[in-house]
């Protein structure tokens, strides 16, 4: 039968262990969660702290629990053991802890076990087995809260807390355990309350009413019930004569099986500091009685307080007793508490809350409280007597035990829980914040690397351009200065054997000369395109252009704003040329005019150039269209183009050039759009 008791404990220590975890995300699992989850926990663990019952403690002289004999060892053996009054059904063990009053860090818990056992057994048992097991790793200290330990449910007629390693006592230093009360849940009753308590060791002399082991079980903790649900209530207040036994009853609607009573005691600390003691609203002696009979003829005793100390009492007092099925409750304060400043000519009575159970069912809540009629020479008042049922106290709502206890084990796990997660938040922050600059950097970088890509990707497109047009002009001056030596040459040699003839030798010597006059102008084009960013010479270009292509024509030409053209880089002047070169091809050859005008305006943002003659104006065949050549030139300016028939017969050309900036180049399509002016598509006349 051992070895299978000792395979039970080790099952039931691992279920317990998996169930009795500190806190309710571990510090792996935070660190593991993204920075949104993170965000979404804070706003989780803050609204499930504004539905938890608050550590407020209690101020008034009482009990603070048991506290075993100190030692110099943390390993010394203390145990506490709680009996129950027969085998019961378990699931939950509660521990409050002895709270020290920290000068720096305020309350905290002394001689909370670091490391310890939960051992239960059946009655008669003396071994028992293993149901929880705490440890450093567990970090269940600092801590003000309860320690809920929760466990599967199982039969048992004892539970003992046995120390494995002691912590220091605050106010000197050596090694005890300590604790302010032991509660065992059956369900949502506890089962350990006003039981039978061993311990291993006691503190003895001076204090010793006030840690004594029967605390353990008087169901006083160092809390004051403080919940964040319900409504504030008034507590019933009564001041009578000195001598009137003031009684009060409470009519459940039914008889029901009672067999315990909880008495709340009224917060009286309406000031600070207070003007009466805490404690005089709860009577030194009072009586609970039931019945059935209206007229209290069958009224048995079901449970006396008597308060032989200030340490037998505190803010809830629970009396079990027998079963007993009555209708009625009646309290008697057979002793009443009396005001400092009216002692000696009245009592006073003042109380939250009255439950009564049945089994763990409140079966009081909301009922009727009857108060007796009484003769003018034992006058009494009394107050707020409907406050005495109605589940509240003045935080809120009056809580079950078992669930006031989990409510405060649970804030503290969140509160304990709640920095690390904003820490885990700040951390992310933070990662953020280097990441973001990172990222920065990096954007910087690649956007510095693109404009540089940019930059060298032009440098080598200008370049190619460069070398092309260095080639084209290279062999437009080879070739066709070949050619035409060539043609010289045989035009020379035809002269030669044509010497009697005068007219062939006029006609061969103005082929030399058209020969040499078109050698120049190559050699002129071929300047160019290698001079193109250095080109100055704008306006004698033209004007030496009209001289040679139309010197026989009348003409007159004239410019405006010369200052302006330096605004414009050299390649627009030089494609401005061509095109007024190309203008003047097409009035020779096509215009049949006489006479014909330039203008050229530059102005700071704009050229305008018009060239109009005296022709026959546009041909037939070019009615729907432009010769390309002109087209050409103009989408090379990047120019608007305009062709109309004069006001004075002939035609008028007009081109209007832009200054772009750089940055507007830029933000141009690759692809030039169809000029403002109509530039039909009809293929060039020879």
């Amino acid at each position: 039968m051992r070895w299978q008791r000792v395979f039970l404990s080790a099952v039931l220590l691992g279920s317990v262990q998996s169930v009795c975890a500190v806190s309710p995300t571990g510090r792996e699992e935070i660190h593991d969660m993204s920075l949104p989850d993170l965000e979404a926990r804070v706003d989780e663990i803050d609204e499930e702290l504004g539905t938890l019952a608050r550590f407020t403690l209690r101020n008034v002289v009482g009990n603070v629990g048991w506290l075993s004999r100190p030692h110099k060892t943390v390993d010394a053996a203390e145990w506490a053991e709680v009996f129950f009054s027969e085998d019961v059904q378990i699931d939950r063990i509660v521990l409050a802890p002895v709270l020290w009053n920290d000068a720096v860090k305020g309350p905290q818990a002394d001689g909370f076990p670091l490391v310890f056992e939960v051992i239960a057994g059946a009655a008669g048992e003396k071994e028992g087995r293993v149901v929880a097991r705490f440890g450093a790793e567990d970090e269940v200290l600092p801590r003000v809260a309860p320690l809920v330990i929760r466990i599967p449910p199982q039969e048992a007629g004892w539970v003992r807390i046995k120390s494995l390693e002691m912590t220091p006592c605050a106010r000197d230093g050596r090694y005890l355990f300590a604790l302010s009360e032991i509660m065992v849940f059956s369900g949502e009753r506890n089962v350990a309350l006003h039981g039978e308590v061993k311990v291993s060791s006691s503190i003895g002399g001076y204090g010793a009413d006030a840690i004594y082991k029967d605390a353990l079980v008087d169901g006083l903790t160092p809390f004051v019930m403080d919940a964040s649900t319900g409504n504030s209530s008034d507590a019933l207040l009564a001041f009578m004569n000195k001598g009137v036994k003031l009684w009060f009853t409470i009519d459940l609607g039914e008889s029901c099986a009672v067999d315990m009573i909880s008495i709340h005691a009224a917060d009286v600390a309406e000031f600070i500091p207070q003007i009466s003691a805490a404690d005089t609203g709860m009577p030194f002696r009072f009586l609970i009685q039931g019945y059935e009979k209206e007229d209290f003829s069958d009224a048995v005793p079901l449970a006396e307080f008597r308060r032989d100390s200030p340490y037998a009492a505190g803010n809830i007092i629970t009396m079990r007793f027998p079963k007993r099925e009555c209708r009625y409750v009646r309290f008697t304060a057979l002793e009443p508490n009396a005001a400092l400043k009216a002692s000696k000519s009245h009592s006073s009575l003042s109380l939250a809350e009255m439950e009564v159970f049945a089994g763990s069912r409140n079966v009081s809540v909301g009922k009727p409280v009857l108060l007796p009629n009484v003769s003018n020479k034992h006058r009494y008042r009394v107050n707020n007597e409907t406050s005495l049922t109605d589940g509240l106290n003045h935080f809120g709502e009056i809580l079950p035990t078992g669930v006031w206890m989990d409510q405060l084990a649970r804030r503290h796990d969140l509160e304990r829980e709640r920095p690390e997660v904003a820490a885990a938040i700040r951390i992310g922050y933070e990662k953020q914040k280097s990441l973001l600059a990172r990222l920065s950097w990096l954007v910087a970088l690649l956007a510095g690397g693109i404009l540089f890509i940019i930059l060298i990707d032009r440098i080598i497109r200008m370049r190619g351009i460069a070398k092309l047009k260095e080639r084209i002009a290279a062999d437009m001056h080879d070739e066709l200065g070949a050619n035409l030596h060539t043609i010289g040459l045989l035009s020379d040699s035809a002269n030669a054997s044509h010497e009697s003839s005068e007219e062939w030798g006029a006609l061969h010597r103005r082929i030399r000369a058209l020969t040499e006059q078109t050698g120049q102008a190559i050699r002129r084009c071929s300047q160019f395109v290698d001079n193109a960013a250095n080109y100055t010479s704008l306006i004698e270009d033209m004007e030496r252009s009209v001289r040679r292509i139309t010197g026989q024509f009348e003409h007159s030409i004239t410019f405006e704003g010369e200052e302006h053209l330096e605004r414009f880089n050299s390649s627009t002047r030089v494609d401005i040329y061509l095109f007024y070169k190309e203008c003047l091809v097409n009035i020779y050859r096509h215009s049949q005019a006489t006479k014909f005008q330039t203008s050229l305006v530059a102005l700071p943002t704009e050229i305008v150039l018009t060239v109009s003659d005296n022709g026959k104006g546009m041909p037939e065949e070019l009615r729907d269209g432009i010769p390309r050549s002109l087209l050409r030139r103009a989408r090379l300016v990047r120019g608007k183009l305009l062709i109309e028939d004069d006001e004075d017969g002939g035609t008028r050309v007009t081109l209007k050039i832009s200054n772009r900036k750089w940055w507007q180049f830029w933000k141009r399509k690759a692809k030039i759009s169809q000029p403002v002016f109509p530039l039909p598509t009809q293929p060039e006349t020879p």
